[in-house]
């Protein structure tokens, strides 16, 4: 597990839910929202940068976790349960098509009647690992 001591906190004020990301993960959203979180540069449409992670939270549909994670026009393999920090949980692997393909990994967390959706774009095997110790600091 990485050393978490110099990692920040970011409270997202709209939804109520907070996690922890190394000191060198950049939000790209105001102060008080969780959105948007990126190490390095974009090559857009060529590559992403070496972090690019996204957050969203939307009104639970259909059954979770079986038809979770679920966004259009993205094809999910590898699907696994999992607990964080005692909310249900799907971890999956995403490739999506369309003028900029992409691929990655996302997680979709269940509270109540809403998903916090949050997923991480071609990251390395490295950041990866990273990204999962990250999404096990969510607190919601």
């Amino acid at each position: 597990m990485p050393d978490q001591a110099n990692w920040k906190e970011c409270r997202d004020r709209q939804y109520g839910f907070s996690l922890r990301v190394p000191a060198d993960w950049c939000s790209t959203t105001e102060e008080g929202r969780c959105v948007q979180f990126q190490k390095g540069t974009s090559e857009l449409p060529q590559g992403v940068p070496e972090v690019d992670v996204f957050i969203r939270v939307s009104p639970a549909r259909d059954s979770f976790p079986k038809d979770y994670p679920n966004s259009p026009g993205v094809h999910y393999t590898d699907q696994q349960q999992w607990d964080i920090n005692s909310l249900p949980a799907v971890r999956a692997r995403f490739r999506s098509s369309g003028p900029v393909p992409n691929w990655g990994v996302e997680y979709a967390v269940r509270k109540g009647t809403s998903v916090l959706s949050i997923y991480i774009s071609q990251p390395n095997p490295e950041v990866e690992e990273l990204f999962d110790e990250v999404v096990k600091t969510l607190r919601w």
